[in-house]
């Protein structure tokens, strides 16, 4: 015979004691004391989710996550990256220009696209464009005159970036 734990005894006897009816299990929770409940402490409610759930708020960056899961998924993605860099979202731009750039030379086809980018109002996508071009190389050759216009940038970001 196998000696079981004192936690698993104990657990066990309550069973047994719960269906032999000699204690009532507790009666779950109205939905009206569910909806007072959260009323009166909604941060309650966070934190009993928390375990379950976790606050990913501050931790997911979509346009980056996206960004990210179409640059692993390779040339197949640069279509939608290339209309990425046309979003309204200055981050979404900044963001397939990066994924671009995590592609190397295989996001030649960009080249033009990522060229137009180095006039986006928004310094940060300007900034990632640069990266890109630097990253896909030789490739990126007919980018060069807007490159070295990029060096009159006001951005001081722009003109000091280099490709990583």
């Amino acid at each position: 015979m196998t000696k079981l734990p004192s936690a698993v005894k104990r657990l066990s006897l309550g069973l047994l004691i719960l269906a032999a009816g000699c204690a009532k299990a507790p009666e779950p929770p109205t939905t009206e004391e569910i909806l007072a409940a959260r009323a009166s402490s909604p941060h309650l409610e966070r934190k009993a989710l928390k375990p379950v759930l976790p606050d990913l708020g501050p931790i997911v960056d979509l346009p980056k996550s996206a960004a990210g899961s179409l640059a692993q998924i390779g040339p197949v993605a640069i279509p939608a990256l290339k209309t990425a860099l046309t979003d309204a979202d200055p981050t979404v731009r900044r963001q397939a220009a990066r994924a671009l750039g995590q592609m190397g030379p295989e996001a030649e086809p960009a080249v033009a696209e990522l060229t137009k980018a180095l006039e986006d109002a928004a310094p940060e996508v300007r900034e990632a464009a640069v990266q890109a071009l630097g990253k896909i190389g030789p490739a990126a050759a007919p980018a060069i005159p807007a490159l070295i216009k990029a060096l009159e940038d006001d951005a001081g970001a722009v003109k000091e970036t280099t490709p990583e």
